[in-house]
């Protein structure tokens, strides 16, 4: 037992040491168990939500109220959401009225296109399956129950002069791994018109999780995790005029395969930007 809590101590003090994070923005969840093998403590994922929305979706928007839930529910380090903006209801800029902003991106169209999306909305849960927002608080239970085999936390700063977000992603295999990380900015409470269940718009919807940009591209890029070793990865990200750094977060993730469907997503962890 003293060699388990030695080990334990020193993975929690390996990511602490490096920054001082609020326990409601720590994304790694550690329980106090420990693995069969007397090497390594036992850590549970996220439910990395992906939903896929758009601005003239009138039903997205009972999708984004289950996403608030679903985080009120279980909290914000085990719902790790994305709103990904695409397919032809996102609004694109153009002949829909230049007085929205529109949220659509080329990467977001492109993902709709890939997975071959029907209808909106529809959420991806940690790359397993797609599913209409009233399945999701089951899988999402289901998801966050099951152990995880690399642990994850990100530290991030905001860089006035150059209006860039650097990152890093520490990543902890508990067992050797291939992978897969993903690094994702997205941005809360963007006041743009939303259509609303009634067929009416909402000029004034405060939209939340918005995909605004990929620093690791569609699908990622490769990495290794060791047993109890640390892996760390470092991103500088621009941001555009329109995006405030205050509402940003970066979201972080691993899964194992490139744009295959059934892919489970291993770990996801989200953190706001620190602006000071």
């Amino acid at each position: 037992m003293k060699k388990l809590l030695t080990i334990f101590v020193s993975i929690a003090a390996l990511f602490t040491a490096c920054s001082q994070i609020d326990g409601d923005e720590r994304l790694i969840y550690v329980s106090n168990s420990y693995g069969t093998d007397d090497t390594l403590p036992v850590v549970y994922r996220a439910a990395l939500i992906e939903d896929y929305t758009a601005q003239y979706c009138v039903n997205c928007p009972n999708a984004a109220d289950e996403i608030e839930k679903l985080i009120q529910m279980f909290g914000g380090d085990k719902v790790v959401a994305v709103g990904v903006h695409g397919g032809p209801l996102a609004h694109k800029g153009g002949k829909r009225g230049n007085e929205m902003m529109p949220l659509c991106t080329t990467m977001g169209d492109s993902l709709y296109d890939h997975w071959q999306i029907e209808a909106q909305p529809i959420g991806y849960i940690n790359r397993t399956e797609f599913a209409t927002h009233d399945l999701w608080i089951g899988m999402v239970r289901e998801q966050i129950n099951k152990t995880a085999r690399v642990a994850m936390e990100i530290e991030n700063s905001y860089q006035a002069v150059t209006n860039s977000i650097a990152v890093t992603v520490k990543s902890m295999g508990l067992e050797d791994l291939n992978l897969r990380l993903n690094v994702w900015l997205t941005e809360d409470d963007i006041v743009s018109p939303q259509m609303m269940p009634d067929g009416k718009a909402n000029v004034n919807y405060r939209h939340n999780h918005v995909f605004r940009t990929s620093a690791t591209g569609m699908w990622g890029i490769p990495i290794t995790v060791k047993n109890g070793e640390m892996t760390q990865n470092t991103f500088t990200i621009p941001l555009k005029d329109e995006w405030d750094p205050q509402n940003i977060s970066v979201v972080a993730f691993c899964n194992h395969k490139a744009g295959e469907s059934g892919d489970d997503v291993e770990q996801a962890v989200k953190k706001i930007v620190i602006v000071e």
